[in-house]
């Protein structure tokens, strides 16, 4: 009977002060926009990190309706996904093959001329008027290996 006593008072030790491992991270990342580019990141927490925290929160991301990284040589956009509400991106002259934009609802117009691009997906971006992707080097019209505009007619690329 003891023993059963003592498992339940330290069950429920247990429970009340949980196992966690130390240094863990109390906060979980999936509140926080994760990004494969160190240039992008800087970006975004110069403009978007509303709270000074150093890092950019899905509430933050949220909140962006324009981004402007021409010229920055930007090799990855990963972590756009969670600026659901851009009306504007600004791309151009930097170094991006690929590029996600699936699902941006709210997407109005983009500027991604100059950059080698590989593949763009732009399917249902409903609003997306105006697309840019013209002119890198010597090459006058872009060549990509895979282009996704399940979008309305009145797109003009």
């Amino acid at each position: 009977m003891k023993k059963g006593c003592l498992w339940l008072s330290f069950s429920a030790v247990l429970l009340l002060f949980g196992c966690t491992k130390s240094g863990d991270d109390p906060e979980p990342t999936a509140k926080y926009v994760k990004f494969e580019d160190a240039t992008f990141e800087a970006y975004c927490l110069a403009n978007f990190d509303a709270d000074g925290d150093g890092k950019i929160s899905l509430e933050e991301a949220e909140t962006v309706s324009v981004i402007n990284i021409s010229s920055l040589k930007i090799r990855s956009l990963s972590g756009i996904e969670h600026f659901t509400e851009i009306k504007e991106l600004y791309c151009q002259h930097c170094q991006l093959t690929e590029l996600n934009l699936r699902n941006h609802k709210n997407l109005e117009k983009i500027d991604a001329s100059n950059n080698p691009w590989k593949t763009v997906n732009l399917s249902d971006c409903d609003n997306l008027t105006r697309a840019d992707f013209f002119g890198f080097s010597d090459i006058e019209y872009p060549v990509f290996e895979s282009l996704d505009v399940k979008i309305a007619l009145r797109l003009y690329i």
